[in-house]
């Protein structure tokens, strides 16, 4: 815990809701640190880049100088060990803004937990860091159908990508809790809310 505030690592599948679930804690008390905006700082961060440039070279950079991220995904999700060396750049500097972002929040009164949805929170190890993992299960063709609308996914790139993660069954049997995004938003607020409940009861117990 932080401050006295328990720490809840949501996890997932590559399109799950993960950060859905994520800002329905938010709006229930919780602080999120939006593990999508943080990658974002990542890529801009001048040492970031540097790493990137010296391992990938100037193909993989914009005209602007910016990281093209697109490009560099299809180097990294082409090989393993490349993946791995983008992720020993990336995940220490967003480890190091998350932890400075939740001290900046610890004092807050009005803050009933803190949420990370990193999605290789496992991965990372950042499961070390959370009292509770919640899992966020939802259909494998559900997900395929919002990233091809969302991304332009097809189902064999969501396949290809997510083998390149821990499995899905080691995050579920991991978790302390488990919500379903099957349905409609509605339902899944509900879900969300109810989790979010029995995990803050555990955490007072």
């Amino acid at each position: 815990m932080i401050s006295h505030k328990p720490v809840i690592g949501v996890v997932g599948g590559i399109g799950s809701g993960k950060s859905r679930v994520a800002q329905i804690l938010a709006g229930l008390g919780a602080a999120w640190v939006n593990a999508d905006d943080l990658a974002h700082e990542a890529f801009q961060a001048d040492n970031v880049k540097s790493a990137i440039r010296s391992i990938w070279g100037g193909q993989v950079f914009l005209a602007d100088g910016s990281v093209d991220r697109r490009r560099l995904a299809e180097r990294v999700f082409a090989s393993h060990s490349d993946l791995r060396r983008l992720e020993m750049v990336i995940h220490p500097w967003i480890a190091r803004r998350r932890e400075r972002m939740f001290a900046s929040l610890a004092a807050r009164q009005d803050l009933k937990a803190f949420v990370a949805d990193s999605p290789l929170l496992f991965e990372a190890n950042l499961d070390a860091e959370c009292d509770f993992i919640l899992f966020v299960d939802c259909r494998l063709d559900i997900r395929a159908e919002r990233l091809q609308a969302t991304r332009g996914w097809s189902r064999e790139e969501l396949v290809r990508r997510e083998s390149r993660q821990l499995p899905l069954g080691f995050k579920r049997d991991r978790a302390d809790d488990i919500v379903a995004n099957n349905s409609d938003d509605a339902a899944l607020v509900c879900e969300a809310s109810q989790a979010f409940a029995r995990m803050l009861r555990s955490a007072r117990a």
